[in-house]
């Protein structure tokens, strides 16, 4: 399987994500995997939004 890292998140960033992943009943692990796995609808023109979901977890940090 691949595997991605990312740098550079913003503390707020990974605080939004870690109380999420809890209040979903997930791991930090797990409920990137969800964000990310609904990325596809960003694609096809259906879905719950995805991308929105994605930019909206990552909004303020830096992308090289």
């Amino acid at each position: 399987m691949t595997q991605m890292l990312v740098r550079d998140l913003a503390p707020e960033v990974v605080e939004r994500l870690k109380e999420r992943a809890r209040s979903n009943g997930r791991s930090l692990q797990k409920e990137v995997r969800a964000i990310l796995g609904g990325g596809g609808d960003l694609y096809d023109g259906g879905g719950q939004g995805g991308h929105r979901e994605v930019a909206g977890a990552f909004r303020g940090t830096k992308v090289q």
